[in-house]
């Protein structure tokens, strides 16, 4: 270590350091202590030029340092900005390069509850960061986006609950980079609830309303202004090529065969192969009969139907492709 060092171990100010630790960490920059020898009190002020290193060499110098196993795939990582607060506490501001790719700071992480039980809020930005190694999901590829969260809470993808807001620059999902992308709400593991648009080529639209698939529901509450969605452009579909219209759509249930709601559709168009549908309106609801079967009901300006009987939603939607095209 060197550097200009002031005061007592209790107590520290260093200037100009320039620290390694058997090559495990390289520090420069400088730092201020308070209560040092009180881990529970002890309050750290660190300002740094460069800071390199790895979680796995993090995991060998700092007694009880455990970061979620997913947190790895960043190694080796490299730190510029300041960290000011407790050890378990603090406010966090700068850049950090990655394997995967640059992220951007500006938050408070509290970790007085470990790991699993975090709290976080303030801005984050990911540039040109690897998704798909980061999830282990082949769909995904390489984002850029910029986020407010205002109270965060886990930092796995079990645990993880959020209400944020977010503008995605860059967003590849199965072989499409997505752009012009920005949400605001509660994000958790299988739910959404809040607003959602889109200026995209491919995909313009606005959302409102809640989906959520927690606990083994289908539930969802929503209205979604379609202007426009090509989805054999974004690699979803081989055959809808168009879909426009707006959505009222409310569902629940536990799987495609026993869901129940309504779907109410106004000024519906479908590209389906070569061919196109228009829709002034479309009604189509679902609800309970006598000995478990269902009710379904399809209303529109151009064909009426009712259904009862025990069946899969999921089947349907290839009958209702037969239809279209024959």
């Amino acid at each position: 270590m060197t550097g200009i060092v002031n005061g007592t171990i209790d107590n520290l100010e260093a200037d100009n350091l320039y620290l390694t630790v058997d090559n495990l960490i390289e520090l420069s920059g400088a730092i201020s202590t308070n209560s040092l020898t009180e881990p529970s009190k002890a309050l750290v002020n660190l300002y740094v030029d460069e800071f390199n290193t790895s979680l796995k060499n993090l995991k060998k110098v700092i007694p009880g340092f455990k970061p979620p196993d997913q947190f790895y795939k960043l190694d080796p990582i490299s730190f510029t900005g300041d960290i000011e607060g407790f050890f378990n506490d603090f406010v966090i501001y700068g850049s950090l390069t990655s394997s995967l790719g640059k992220v951007g700071l500006d938050s408070r992480l509290d970790i007085k509850n470990g790991i699993e039980d975090a709290r976080y809020s303030g801005e984050i930005s990911l540039d040109n960061f690897d998704l798909k190694t980061w999830t282990d999901n082949d769909d995904f590829g390489y984002a850029s986006l910029n986020a407010r969260i205002d109270d965060g809470r886990g930092l796995t993808l079990e645990t993880v609950k959020t209400d944020m807001s977010a503008n995605l620059e860059q967003f590849h999902f199965k072989g499409y980079d997505y752009t012009g992308i920005s949400l605001e709400g509660l994000l958790e593991k299988n739910l959404f609830n809040g607003v959602f648009s889109a200026n995209d080529p491919n995909l313009d639209l606005d959302f409102k309303g809640e989906i959520d698939l927690t606990d083994d529901i289908i539930k969802s509450d929503f209205n979604a202004d379609i202007r426009q969605i090509d989805l054999v452009a974004l690699n979803l579909s081989k055959d809808f090529s168009a879909i426009n219209g707006n959505f009222d759509l409310t569902l629940d249930g536990s799987n495609t065969k026993d869901v129940f709601g309504s779907l109410d559709v106004k000024n519906l168009e479908l590209m389906y192969k070569e061919k196109t549908f228009d829709f002034d309106s479309l009604y189509l609801t679902s609800s309970a009969a006598l000995d478990g079967k269902r009710d379904v009901i399809l209303t529109s300006d151009l064909v009426d139907a009712s259904i009862n009987g025990v069946f899969d939603f999921a089947a349907l939607g290839g009958s209702f492709k037969n239809i279209l095209y024959d």
